[in-house]
């Protein structure tokens, strides 16, 4: 795109940047976040607590606005500005019926603490102020079982994008000095905190 190895490359970094900012972001809230809340509720509806504190105090939904980034990463790697869209819209498609769902169910879980809340709390882009310290100490024990797999799937994509790319360009794969090697190393720390997931979770078998 910008006819230049260097800026290309730059791009390419910032991209990551993007990325890791969004796994920042839901290490954060995961990590601060009490247990039976802020989890991958794929079958039902969980919620044991209402959070109002950290991110939640600013934005709804912390999480999903930490998917975004990690979406929007790879979407901008590519420098094409109709599947940035495309994947824009998707994003806004999928999460608002989630969304949707979630906030129903909070409501009737929740009542009025839940109204509250959401009268002053935006939905997704985050108010600038009102910031209200989390009240849960950070666990990185918490962060490490639930988005262990958040870094080998980022830079395991932008790792296929740059492979792609140089495919259609130089019908060949190619060794880049800079995206290999990080790919070796983020597999090599999803083996660790994977390993690292297990013997946590023998440790301590009641936490979910």
């Amino acid at each position: 795109m910008f006819q230049s190895r260097f800026w290309n490359g730059a791009w390419q970094v910032g991209c990551l940047g993007v990325g890791l900012f969004g796994l920042g972001l839901r290490a954060h809230v995961v990590g601060y976040s009490p247990e039976g809340t802020s989890g991958r509720n794929r079958a039902c509806q969980r919620a044991d607590a209402l959070n109002t504190t950290g991110l939640y105090s600013l934005t709804r939904n912390p999480l999903y606005l930490g998917n975004f980034f990690l979406w929007l990463g790879p979407a901008l790697f590519v420098h094409d500005g109709l599947l940035l869209v495309i994947v824009v819209q998707f994003f806004w498609l999928v999460h608002e019926r989630i969304v949707l769902a979630e906030e129903a169910y909070l409501g009737e879980k929740f009542g009025d603490a839940y109204t509250q809340w959401a009268q002053v709390t935006p939905v997704f882009l985050p108010r600038r102020s009102g910031y209200v310290a989390p009240t849960e100490p950070f666990c990185w024990r918490r962060v490490v079982q639930r988005e262990y797999a958040g870094l080998v799937g980022l830079v395991g994509t932008l790792y296929l994008l740059k492979a792609c790319g140089d495919w259609a360009q130089y019908g060949r794969l190619v060794w880049d000095p800079f995206w290999t090697p990080l790919m070796v190393l983020a597999c090599v720390v999803f083996g660790i905190l994977r390993w690292t997931k297990k013997w946590t979770g023998r440790r301590q078998p009641n936490d979910h």
